[in-house]
C-alpha cells in the first residue's frame, strides 16, 4: 500500500514535518516563501473537503493521463506548474498561516468523514485512497522544498 495522509504512519510523518517549519524556513527551489507555501497547501487540501470549489478545466484531458504518474512512488520534480487558484501572493504572518495549515491538514486527515468531493478539477474522478495519496505527495513535495 502506498503512503497516504489517511493512514497513521503517513499522517504522523507529515504532521511532524509541518510542525517543524519555522518562519526562517527557506525554499530550495521555487518562488514561494514559507507562508505562501503553507497557504498554497492549505488551499489544495480544501478541495476534497468541499471547502474550496474549483471549476473543471479542459486540462482534465491531460490530468487524467498524468494522474497515475503523479500518484506513483516517484517524488515530484521541483518547479511543477500549479492551478491559478493555488498561486498565493498575499499571506498573513507565519504563525497564522502555520496554524491554518495545521487546522486544514487535521480536518482532511480525519479521513472518510472529511472527504466530500470525489471529482478533482484537473485529475478527474478520485477515490478516497487517491485523495490521501495525492495530498501526501503534494505535502511531501513542498516540505522537501523547505528542507523538512
Amino acid at each position: 500500500m502506498e503512503t497516504t495522509i489517511f493512514e497513521p504512519g503517513g499522517r504522523d510523518a507529515i504532521l511532524k514535518r509541518i510542525q517543524s517549519l519555522t518562519n526562517k524556513s527557506t525554499p530550495a527551489w521555487g518562488k514561494m516563501n514559507v507562508s505562501q507555501m503553507m497557504a498554497h497547501c492549505a488551499a489544495a487540501m480544501r478541495v476534497p473537503t468541499g471547502d474550496l470549489i474549483l471549476k473543471k478545466t479542459w486540462l482534465r484531458i491531460i490530468g487524467s493521463m498524468v494522474k497515475k504518474s503523479m500518484l506513483s512512488d516517484k517524488p515530484w520534480k521541483p518547479n511543477m506548474p500549479t492551478a491559478p487558484e493555488f498561486k498565493i501572493t498575499n499571506t498573513g504572518p507565519f504563525d497564522e498561516e502555520h496554524a491554518t495549515m495545521l487546522a486544514v491538514f487535521n480536518k482532511l486527515a480525519r479521513g472518510r468523514e472529511a472527504v466530500k468531493v470525489y471529482d478533482h478539477p484537473f485529475f478527474g474522478k478520485m477515490t478516497f485512497e487517491e485523495w490521501g495519496r495525492l495530498h501526501y505527495k503534494h505535502l511531501d513535495h513542498h516540505l522537501r522544498q523547505f528542507g523538512v
